[in-house]
């Protein structure tokens, strides 16, 4: 995925370096509202475009990342409540005399044999 990532950007790069490169002799003015530039190289123009794009979507991946960061530390702070809280639960119940584990199947008592019916076998 990384690849096919780096790909497309250098890709993207080589396209607006060879837009540049043919426009050479090119110029424009910027109109933006009240302000009108004075005429600007066209790859001058294209390379403002290019930053502020880059420097945007960075800014949004920043946003994000911070986000995340937070929402991962608040989080583990919960996991690691939880796991103390399991803990103080467990030595709860190991401390009070109740079994860890009941393996061994219980045995009846000597008057108990006839209380249950039984089926009788072919």
């Amino acid at each position: 995925m990384k690849v096919l990532v780096v790909l497309i950007i250098t890709s993207l790069f080589f396209v607006a370096l060879l837009f540049c490169v043919q426009n050479l002799d090119q110029e424009i003015t910027v109109t933006f509202w009240p302000y009108v530039s004075p005429p600007l190289p066209v790859y001058v123009v294209t390379g403002l475009a290019v930053l502020l794009g880059v420097a945007a979507t960075g800014l949004v991946a920043l946003i994000e990342g911070v986000k995340l960061n937070v929402r991962n530390l608040k989080l583990s702070r919960q996991v690691k409540k939880l796991e103390t809280e399991l803990d103080s639960l467990r030595g709860l119940a190991l401390g009070s005399g109740a079994p860890e584990a009941e393996d061994e199947p219980t045995q009846a008592a000597p008057g108990d044999e006839g209380d249950e019916p039984r089926i009788p076998t072919a």
